[in-house]
């Protein structure tokens, strides 16, 4: 195919979705409709004759033609991107944006901050305090801190170990003088179970403790 008549549209769209494997979410980053990501993807794989994903009902998965595809597109657009960067003359010294979990950036990062101000004066820092993953190509970030059970939880990144964390069972002083005693870890399951956005911190607890955690 002639340079001319490459489909950067649909291959931009595709690398996103592809990346994400989302098509959800990469109409979010391209700030598109998800129709429109679609359409495109499709009339992509129309003029390849192949298709690059594979449909389920609530998700999308790369075919090999479409990961093969993917890995030299996110190759291709990361050198354009860091040619352009370089062209700009951007100085990425003077500033950082790191995003951290509320509680973490609130209870540990924020009150750090004069410490490393006094120390760096010249680095401007910037607290995205969000709990949603990060996907640093799209500008939301250039430090993420996050906490993982195991270091390859996070794909396409450069992760360095920062502390270890403990995860501990909470309650209020009042709901274990009134409600039943909690003396082993299973009592824990005779009250009502507090969690954010879902139910996966609870069942490591009780993993670890070596309790099944009911449904």
């Amino acid at each position: 195919m002639k340079r001319g008549r490459l489909p950067l549209t649909a291959l931009r769209s595709f690398e996103v979705a592809g990346r994400l494997e989302s098509f959800t979410l990469a109409a979010q980053e391209l700030l598109i409709s998800q129709a429109a990501v679609s359409r495109q993807i499709r009339e992509l794989e129309t003029s390849l004759g192949e298709a690059l994903f594979e449909r389920c009902h609530r998700s999308v998965h790369l075919t090999a033609s479409g990961a093969r595809l993917l890995a030299i597109l996110t190759l291709s657009f990361d050198r354009i991107d860091e040619c352009l960067e370089e062209i700009r003359g951007r100085s990425t010294a003077a500033a950082i944006t790191i995003s951290a979990e509320p509680s973490f950036a609130a209870c540990w990062l924020v009150p750090r901050l004069p410490e490393f101000r006094e120390r760096h004066p010249e680095i401007e820092v910037t607290i995205d305090s969000d709990p949603r993953l990060v996907e640093f190509r799209s500008g939301q970030a250039d430090i993420a801190i996050r906490h993982s059970a195991v270091a390859t939880a996070w794909p396409r990144t450069e992760n360095r170990h920062l502390a270890d964390v403990r995860m501990t069972a909470v309650a209020a002083p009042a709901l274990l003088k009134m409600g039943p005693a909690i003396k082993r870890p299973g009592d824990i399951l005779r009250h009502t179970l507090l969690h954010e956005e879902n139910r996966d911190v609870w069942s490591r607890w009780f993993e670890a403790a070596g309790i099944a955690m009911p449904e």
